[in-house]
């Protein structure tokens, strides 16, 4: 899966450098011509800032099950924790799904959380009869709300908590059976050992 991501202009440095030139022997008008540039990079410093402290946890996210209940991520706290975010026309969220089948029938005392983004029950339930699918923890989010909560710049992204919530590791992209196993192994080796 190739993501792009588009260069973000770091505003902190532009206003930095902007302020280490010597001004004298440049006359007002250049001096003028780089005013708006820096309120530019003024506002976005201040963008980033309150979107840093607006974005919620991804415990706070509301989320609903497919039957329409309500739900959150605090429902499983105390249990080591594997949020996957999803959609049906994602091509290898699609592929995923056998994985995390697997991984939930082998790991019970692991809680794998399957989150759709952006559709509707319906949708996700068509897909895993479709599918012959049998999954447990699928909620929605259809605001996509927890992609911006985890960072996430793209689907599949498949984020790991500790038993306390703590977020451990994030996986972008299509996760193979054997990587999934591998950071299972080493997740439930530690929580055994008591270890945080």
């Amino acid at each position: 899966m190739n993501i792009h991501i588009p260069p973000q202009p770091d505003s902190r440095r532009l206003v930095w450098q902007l302020s280490r030139r010597r001004l004298s022997g440049i006359d007002a008008h250049h001096v003028a011509s780089y005013f708006p540039l820096v309120l530019f990079s003024l506002y976005a410093i201040a963008t980033n800032a309150l979107a840093e402290t607006s974005r919620p946890s991804p415990d706070q996210v509301p989320l609903a099950t497919l039957d329409g209940q309500v739900a959150t991520l605090r429902h499983y706290q105390g249990k080591i924790t594997v949020v996957n975010l999803w959609a049906t026309w994602c091509a290898p969220c699609r592929k995923e799904m056998k994985v995390f089948e697997e991984a939930q029938r082998a790991y019970p005392n692991v809680a794998i959380v399957l989150i759709n983004q952006g559709e509707t029950a319906a949708k996700a339930k068509d897909f895993l009869s479709a599918q012959n699918l049998v999954l447990s923890d699928v909620l929605l989010d259809r605001d996509m709300t927890m992609m911006a909560a985890v960072d996430s710049v793209g689907l599949p992204t498949t984020t790991f908590y500790d038993k306390h919530g703590a977020l451990l590791e994030s996986h972008l992209g299509e996760i193979s059976a054997t990587e999934l196993k591998s950071k299972l192994d080493a997740l439930t080796h530690v929580g055994a050992e008591g270890i945080h």
